[in-house]
């Protein structure tokens, strides 16, 4: 009997265990601005909205439980009513708008404690997101109150291009979730945020971040050019390529992956000497069999001019040069030349 309920109790613990061995968290942004976002607390009401690409959250497929965001008040706020809405959209950005809360699924209501000073604000779903891929949508409203507080109650914040995030707030206007208005000006600025899931993560994923080097090249003189690479996958990789790439995917020059482990980042340093002068661009690109992110695999592109080739003169000191003029006679018309030699060769040179 005793054997009996000792394997019982072993049985309960591990079906504890096992949902907490699958449960993961991944936390983007580095968190090295602040700003009030996801929610303003020196307005009375606020919205705020957010988009999250594969690349980032690192999932193929799971159930979003939660999230978490980093404050640092000078309030001390407990019980603040939130709303939060998550979805998966097509979009890559928010210039167009506003993707209303009617178009997503409402995960959480209810409130929350802020604490004053540097905190780790976790929020629990009350309805879990099922992600399955794509760009994730979340939608952030402080309901509306009847007081403003600080404006120093701050996150962590970072900027990450220019028009993935839309922000309003109000002390007067109950901004509505499902009918925000029209004109919002994004911004690549958004909270630091930590999601936690429970599912299959990214094992195979490089992304190519970006290339440098000079905008001006002139043709003929060799110039280096600089690709940097992530691994944003769960496993370490061995076997793949870099690539140098020019407008019209030609390739300019390629080199073997070096070994890098899970949210390593390498670079890769290319030589190119420009043939044709004009403008034209270059971009990175990653070659991995089986990568399970492909949107990533090329940089931004980077664009450059390409100058003539330039005319390369010898500057001598006056002191050491000396004009030697010569008479040319070509057919009818003599033209007269203007020669500078080094002092040494003067003499022989007008002979």
């Amino acid at each position: 009997m005793k054997r009996l309920s000792l394997l019982l109790v072993m049985i309960f613990i591990l079906s504890l265990m096992v949902p907490m061995l699958n449960a993961s968290e991944v936390t983007i942004g580095a968190g090295d601005q602040t700003g009030r976002i996801p929610v303003d607390m020196f307005y009375k009401n606020s919205l705020f909205e957010c988009l999250y690409y594969q690349d980032e959250l690192l999932i193929v497929n799971g159930s979003i439980t939660g999230v978490a965001f980093y404050n640092n008040f000078s309030s001390n706020l407990p019980g603040m009513p939130i709303n939060i809405w998550l979805g998966i959209t097509t979009q890559t950005d928010l210039s167009g708008g506003w993707i209303p809360s009617t178009q997503l699924t409402q995960v959480f209501t209810g409130n929350v404690d802020f604490p004053s000073g540097s905190n780790t604000i976790n929020i629990t779903f009350t309805t879990p997101f099922q992600y399955s891929g794509g760009v994730l949508v979340m939608m952030v409203e402080r309901v509306m109150d009847t007081t403003w507080h600080s404006s120093s109650d701050l996150f962590a914040c970072q900027t990450i291009g220019t028009n993935r995030a839309l922000n309003l707030y109000s002390d007067s206007v109950d901004y509505d979730p499902a009918a925000p208005p029209t004109g919002t000006i994004p911004s690549g600025k958004f909270p630091k945020t930590t999601f936690f899931y429970t599912g299959q993560g990214i094992g195979n994923d490089l992304a190519c971040l970006s290339i440098t080097g000079s905008t001006t090249p002139s043709v003929g003189q060799s110039y280096q050019y600089v690709v940097t690479v992530k691994n944003n996958g769960q496993n370490a990789q061995t076997n793949y390529t870099v690539k140098m790439m020019q407008t019209g995917d030609v390739e300019i020059a390629s080199l073997p992956g070096l070994p890098i482990n899970e949210a390593q980042t390498l670079t890769y340093t290319f030589n190119w000497t420009p043939a044709v002068a004009g403008p034209t661009n270059l971009y990175g690109k990653v070659i991995l069999a089986n990568d399970e992110i492909a949107s990533n695999n090329q940089s931004p592109t980077l664009s450059v001019a390409v100058q003539p080739a330039v005319c390369r003169q010898l500057q001598l000191p006056m002191a050491q040069k000396r004009c030697v003029f010569r008479w040319i006679s070509s057919g009818r018309t003599p033209s007269l030349r203007l020669s500078i030699y080094p002092m040494n060769l003067a003499l022989s040179a007008a002979l």
